[in-house]
């Protein structure tokens, strides 16, 4: 029981920070939401409306589920930040639930000290801006779709079931924000992992799984108009795809993995990152060696599937948003 008082603790401190602090006002990005919310109250939205691309994301289920939450409460603030909570509650159960089925497979006992831990992490404030601000949950929802596939497949013989589920789930998240399009690989590399133990492969669900891959990426993409491309991560006089644009990405990759554990607003912009950036490396390292040595001990798939598949989607996210952001600066 103490475990499980430790490990609400830091749910319970979001809560009340969340209650005190969060914004209850339109912040930045949500001023988009003016136009759809007036064209929602004079029944003119259109599907056009919904399915429009925003700073190259497609939201178009983020918007199926903000804009009836906005007009039945008023566009209230603080019902979009409960959903980033309820959202984060979904992303803990996720994981511990990950962690249950990893220990069984490995024939080990469930480290249930680990659970404060992961919710110390989860639910830390130093991601405040995320949890007070209620746009964000399309953050929140599509690491959700994302753990929940994983968790499906994380089985030695995932049925054709769990793989179209897995894939109804990877749409939802790639039409809720652009991070879900790194999913799709991710889920790619676990149906091959077993050709790895010298097994069969099910090339059907992977035929399958491409498919619905390629169709969904030609939807997302099709009339797709991005204002943040390639030339955001550009240092200026660089070309795109140049050394310095790749070394650009790379850096902010790498911080982007790492600041989770070093932001910290006593200390300065550029030590964060540069400490980010070390964390960073260092945590690639530790997830080489670590899958390495599992793989050499024939570690059963389901207790490999969804520390690698989280650690690619990491990695892919990371990617993804420093082509859009990384020459931003550094507080993007």
């Amino acid at each position: 029981m103490a475990v499980y008082a430790v490990a609400a603790a830091p749910i319970i401190l979001l809560v009340v920070a969340m209650i005190r602090y969060g914004f209850n006002y339109p912040f930045v990005d949500d001023w988009h939401m003016v136009e759809l919310i007036v064209k929602t109250y004079e029944g003119e939205l259109t599907f056009a409306d919904l399915w429009r691309a925003y700073n190259g994301h497609r939201l178009f289920f983020w918007h199926i589920i903000m804009l009836p939450l906005a007009y039945a409460t008023h566009w209230n603030h603080g019902w979009e930040i409960a959903l980033n909570v309820i959202a984060g509650l979904g992303i803990f159960a996720t994981v511990v639930a990950m962690l249950v089925r990893m220990s069984k497979a490995a024939n080990i006992s469930i480290p249930f000290a680990a659970i404060p831990v992961l919710s110390l992490l989860i639910f830390s404030l130093n991601q405040w801006c995320n949890w007070a601000w209620g746009r964000q949950v399309l953050v929140f929802l599509v690491v959700l779709y994302a753990l929940l596939g994983f968790l499906i497949l994380s089985i030695p013989k995932p049925g054709i079931g769990r793989v179209i589920a897995a894939a109804i789930l990877g749409f939802f998240g790639t039409f809720t924000f652009a991070s879900g399009l790194v999913y799709w690989p991710c889920v790619l590399v676990v149906l091959l992992l077993p050709a790895i133990y010298g097994k069969r492969i099910a090339w059907k669900h992977i035929a399958i799984w491409v498919a619905i891959m390629i169709v969904t990426y030609i939807l997302y993409f099709y009339e797709f108009e991005a204002e943040r491309t390639l030339a955001h991560a550009v240092p200026e006089g660089a070309e795109e795809f140049s050394l310095p644009s790749i070394v650009n990405i790379a850096m902010y990759t790498l911080a982007y993995l790492g600041t989770s554990l070093s932001y910290f607003s006593g200390w300065g912009l550029g030590f964060r990152t540069g400490l980010g950036m070390a964390l960073g490396i260092a945590g690639l390292l530790f997830l080489i060696v670590a899958h390495i040595v599992l793989l050499r001990r024939k570690t059963p798939l389901p207790a490999i599937i969804p520390v690698a598949t989280c650690a690619l989607y990491a990695i892919g996210s990371g990617v993804l948003t420093a082509i859009g952001r990384a020459g931003v600066g550094g507080i993007n």
